[in-house]
């Protein structure tokens, strides 16, 4: 491959003289040889440059990443709105915001193949709004929030052990990420389910 801005050469006489030599030669075939020049091609400028050649995914993972970068903004919106609404005390209206972000949540855990680590922090967050049981959420752990899913807007495809660090930030405000019924299964393999 040549450097941007280079283009390489084929000289065609080599292929002539090639196709002309006799059947004794075509064993040994002559090398083509190739020419550096110096004038830029049309390919090694940056705007030519397709993005689906670079990055080749299917139709199906580019829908649904586009889905999700509008349901993470959304969601960031309402986590937003949230948060001024509990820093001004206007309690109903955050209460309202919390919920629309779980319906959110719970259309981009839809969209989880996009990335392990997209799937692991939209269920974190998911969870935890859900495991308060309907008590409203506080400046805390709408800010923790918050940063998860704008971790994860900025980095869809990130890995599971780098959302394992920003889970850590929801646990660190006493959120509970578990799914509902985790601790009932644990309680049944520590006790039961072990023996």
């Amino acid at each position: 491959m040549a450097a941007p801005g280079l283009q390489l050469v084929y000289d065609r006489d080599v292929v002539a003289a090639n196709s002309t030599s006799s059947s004794s030669d075509a064993a040994f075939p002559q090398e083509p040889s190739f020419q550096i020049s110096a004038e830029p091609t049309p390919s090694s400028t940056p705007a030519d440059v397709d993005l689906e050649q670079l990055y080749p995914a299917s139709a199906e993972l580019n829908t649904q990443l586009s889905q999700g970068l509008i349901l993470l903004a959304q969601c960031l919106q309402r986590a937003e709105r949230a948060i001024n609404y509990v820093r001004t005390q206007q309690l109903v209206s955050a209460d309202d915001q919390a919920h629309h972000m779980l319906t959110l949540l719970d259309e981009l855990f839809c969209l989880r193949r996009i990335s392990e680590g997209f799937a692991n922090v939209v269920a974190a967050c998911g969870n935890g709004l859900r495991n308060l049981r309907g008590q409203l959420p506080s400046e805390e752990h709408l800010l923790a929030l918050n940063s998860c899913l704008l971790a994860i807007k900025k980095k869809p495809f990130l890995d599971f052990d780098a959302s394992v660090e920003l889970i850590e930030r929801l646990e660190a405000v006493d959120l509970n990420v578990d799914a509902a019924g985790t601790n009932e299964i644990l309680d049944w393999l520590g006790d039961e389910g072990a023996n």
